[in-house]
């Protein structure tokens, strides 16, 4: 669901909320995880943000917030810790690149992302 379906009709007695927050200070996000009644867990790079106060559950996935305007690492990062939460093994991915591996799963047919492409489609 969209964070904004979330806002608009909130759960009762849902499962956990995911949310993904590079710095934790989308609006739309933190209200949405205020009306959520239920758990929410928060993959972030910045764990003392407006969104972090509100979950249940913080996990920081990336080091430091990236300064990049794209976030590419902090992209791969959330992704590859929301993989990690479902129980795949992401070890592959560290020193993917170096390797000739490229880990963006839009962009490549690499076999260990097709769960994601279809989880994520």
């Amino acid at each position: 669901m969209q964070t904004l379906e979330f806002v608009l009709y909130p759960r009762l007695n849902a499962d956990p909320m995911v949310c993904v927050g590079h710095e934790g200070t989308t609006q739309m996000t933190i209200e949405a995880a205020e009306v959520w009644n239920g758990p929410m867990w928060l993959v972030t790079g910045a764990p003392k943000s407006p969104l972090a106060q509100l979950a249940d559950e913080v996990i920081v996935c990336t080091p430091v917030i990236e300064q990049s305007w794209c976030h590419t690492a902090s992209y791969t990062a959330a992704v590859a810790t929301l993989e990690a939460l479902r129980g795949e093994d992401v070890s592959w991915m560290a020193g993917a690149e170096a390797r000739g591996i490229d880990p963006d799963p839009i962009r490549r047919d690499d076999p260990r992302w097709a769960k994601a492409r279809e989880a994520y489609a």
